[in-house]
C-alpha cells in the first residue's frame, strides 16, 4: 500500500513553487536596488527551498527504504497505532479507502524514507 508517496510528491511540487517565488522575489529586488538585507534574505528562502526540493527529490527516487516491523494493537477510525520492534508506538492517520485493511494483531512494515524518515508506504507482512 502506497500511502504517503503521493503527499510527499506534493511537498515537493510546493517547494518548487515557493522556490520560484523566492527567485522572483530575489530578481525583482535586485532589479530595484532593493536594502541588501533583503537580498540575502530572498537568496537565503531560495537556497533552503532548492535544498529541501533536493533531499525530497532524492528520498523519492531512491529505493533504499529503511523497513521497520511492527504489530497493529489499536484501530480506530481512520488512525491505527503500531507498535515497533524497538518498542515505540507509531499513531498514523490512514485514508478512508486502506482503513479497512487492517485489524489488531496483524503484522506489517513500516517503510520509511532515509534522509528525512517520512513514511512512505505500510504494507502487510508475509507470513512464511
Amino acid at each position: 500500500m502506497k500511502l504517503y508517496e503521493r503527499s510527499i510528491g506534493f511537498q515537493l511540487v510546493m517547494c518548487g513553487l515557493m522556490a520560484l517565488c523566492a527567485l522572483g522575489q530575489l530578481i525583482s529586488n535586485v532589479a530595484q536596488h532593493s536594502p541588501i538585507g533583503l537580498i540575502i534574505f530572498f537568496v537565503i528562502i531560495f537556497a533552503v527551498f532548492l535544498v529541501c526540493g533536493a533531499v525530497l527529490t532524492l528520498d523519492l527516487t531512491r529505493k533504499d527504504l529503511h523497513i521497520l516491523s511492527g504489530e497493529v494493537i489499536f484501530v480506530e477510525e481512520y488512525r491505527i497505532q503500531i507498535r515497533q520492534e524497538n518498542g515505540k508506538l507509531k499513531k498514523i492517520r490512514l485514508k478512508k479507502a486502506e482503513y479497512p485493511n487492517f485489524h489488531l494483531g496483524q503484522q506489517v512494515n513500516l517503510h520509511w524514507t532515509r534522509s528525512w524518515s517520512m513514511l512512505l508506504a505500510i504494507t502487510a507482512k508475509e507470513e512464511p
